[in-house]
């Protein structure tokens, strides 16, 4: 029979990383975390998760979504529209290279190469500020975790890496906060595939994973264990 695993993409996160050998690869397997706040605490509707730390390096997890970009604890529509002077209203805004932006309003319209504007580097640094400010961080080293649609990670993996990496040392203004950030890496992967590949072992027979986005939909075969990469398609 054939089982449709259903995979909320914000699944991408810290939960399945450790699961991956390439991610062992990266990093010696000597890690401390840090608890998150509960959600009570940073008034979300969320649980609390962890943030990964090796060697004092923060591991940020995000998913670059068409409707929404999210983090391990957090969640924001991808609208984004720069303003030359400091917005009327304030929330949501993001300072950078003497340009502010607001982040929220709306969502992002389907582009086929998520490195083709500035956009997604702009979303970027707002997540990992939401993301450590979780923390009551402002400063940090952080390598990231991303993803990309299954049939477009082979030809656009190292541009959408250069792209999230292009300046190793940051500072900007997220609502009224300073950070200070220094990307020391980026690991990309296929999406919706590292929220089961701890569930590998357990799916006997044909099994078809299914992630749907506000954007594309990526469905790839699994088969006595195995992802099928011939048989995988990302879908507008």
């Amino acid at each position: 029979t054939t089982t449709a695993i259903i995979i909320n993409q914000f699944k991408l996160n810290f939960l399945s990383m450790p699961y991956l050998s390439i991610f062992f690869m990266l990093f010696p397997q000597q890690t401390s975390t840090t608890q998150v706040r509960t959600a009570r605490e940073i008034n979300t509707k969320m649980e609390g998760f962890f943030m990964r730390e090796i060697k004092n390096t923060k591991i940020i997890a995000v998913d670059h979504g068409y409707g929404n970009i999210k983090t391990a604890n957090t969640v924001m529509p991808t609208g984004i529209t720069a303003y030359e002077t400091e917005p009327i209203f304030t929330g949501n805004i993001l300072e950078y290279n003497g340009t502010y932006y607001r982040i929220g309003e709306g969502h992002k319209e389907f582009i086929p190469d998520k490195a083709m504007d500035e956009d997604y580097y702009l979303l970027t640094l707002m997540a990992v500020a939401m993301e450590l400010n979780v923390f009551s961080i402002q400063e940090a080293d952080v390598h990231l975790a991303a993803g990309l649609p299954l049939t477009w990670i082979r030809n656009q993996r190292e541009e959408f890496r250069s792209y999230l990496l292009q300046n190793p040392e940051v500072s900007y203004r997220f609502n009224n906060k300073d950070y200070h950030i220094r990307f020391v890496g980026c690991s990309l992967y296929p999406q919706g595939y590292p929220a089961i590949v701890n569930l590998l072992s357990a799916l006997k027979g044909t099994n078809l994973l299914a992630d749907i986005g506000n954007g594309t939909m990526n469905i790839l075969y699994i088969s006595n264990k195995k992802a099928q990469e011939s048989r995988c398609w990302t879908e507008k």
